[in-house]
């Protein structure tokens, strides 16, 4: 069983993800392993179906037991069940590349355990700056990983790129790092020319491509200076202050919460949000989606980092 630690938490298991940082001695948060998954659990009145986000099913009980499955665009189904610490992965994947459902067991069933420790789990990446660190969020597609890679040309170490947990302490926020690695689409990697092609690993046939970022990471937890939530402008590129009610959807659109809502509290999801709000400087970041301006974007999000 190999330990690895990703997002301020601990994972021991037997399935080998070289994407992420190895450790040795440690307290385990949770476990991944392999074993049998019944297509039913507890019978068909105590299960309820929590919720649909891209073909992903998620099911759970009185007892709060998930039960989570996935039809990818590939022959394999997905199954896992979730049993206080553990994570069972059903036993029929044994043969599959596991990195084919690392979004769900490094990400959506991450957070679940994240909620637990007291962490807010975001679907976003950043970069780390003279101590501290910048947050970039936004909706899929938005361009957040294509930023992130462009700002480390540029000299910045990432802190992750996938998933990362936010907590508060003494009215102040603070981010654990994610995986070193950027999950990119095919059509990006025509833009990212420098990057070496050796660092390649295929995540998915027509789907995204992950590169290693482990020799540009920042493994160390920053507080957070400034979350940058991407839009998209007509023309001009500009940042613009927004309210703080805005800025709580903003947090809550991009946290990994939606998919397993029903499966945490509701109100300590609500009070996080409302702490990250409170404590950290949230701004808009417009620019045109035009690979011509893309230096421009890059540039201007560059030099307000420097001055902020």
């Amino acid at each position: 069983m190999n330990k690895y630690k990703v997002a301020g938490l601990v994972i021991e298991t037997e399935i080998d993800f070289p994407e992420l940082i190895e450790i040795e001695h440690s307290t385990v948060d949770y476990i991944i392993k392999y074993g049998n998954v019944p297509d039913i659990l507890g019978g068909n009145s105590s299960l309820i179906v929590s919720g649909r986000n891209n073909d992903i099913e998620y099911y759970y009980n009185n007892n709060q037991v998930l039960y989570i499955r996935e039809i990818f665009h590939s022959p394999y189904l997905f199954k896992c069940l979730i049993d206080n610490n553990e994570i069972i992965v059903h036993n029929d994947l044994k043969g599959v590349n596991i990195k084919y459902y690392r979004r769900l067991l490094l990400g959506s069933i991450l957070s679940i355990f994240s909620f637990k420790k007291n962490l807010y789990p975001i679907h976003g990446g950043g970069i780390s700056y003279k101590g501290e660190s910048f947050i970039i969020l936004g909706k899929s597609g938005a361009g957040k990983s294509t930023l992130n890679m462009l700002l480390q040309e540029r000299g910045f170490k990432t802190i992750g790129d996938d998933i990362l947990n936010i907590y508060i302490e003494d009215k102040k926020s603070y981010v654990h790092p994610g995986i070193p690695a950027a999950f990119l689409k095919k059509n990006t990697i025509d833009i990212l020319k420098k990057l070496d092609s050796e660092k390649i690993i295929l995540r998915k046939p027509k789907w995204k491509t992950t590169f290693s970022t482990i020799d540009n990471f920042d493994n160390n937890i920053r507080q957070i200076r400034k979350i940058y939530y991407l839009l998209e402008s007509d023309e001009d590129i500009f940042m613009s202050n927004i309210d703080i009610s805005k800025k709580k959807t903003m947090i809550s659109n991009t946290g990994y919460s939606s998919m397993v809502y029903r499966g945490i509290d509701s109100k300590k999801h609500d009070r996080m949000v409302t702490d990250i709000v409170n404590s950290t400087e949230i701004v808009e970041f417009k620019r045109p989606f035009d690979m011509d301006r893309l230096d421009d974007s890059v540039d201007f999000i560059l030099n307000d980092i420097k001055n902020t």
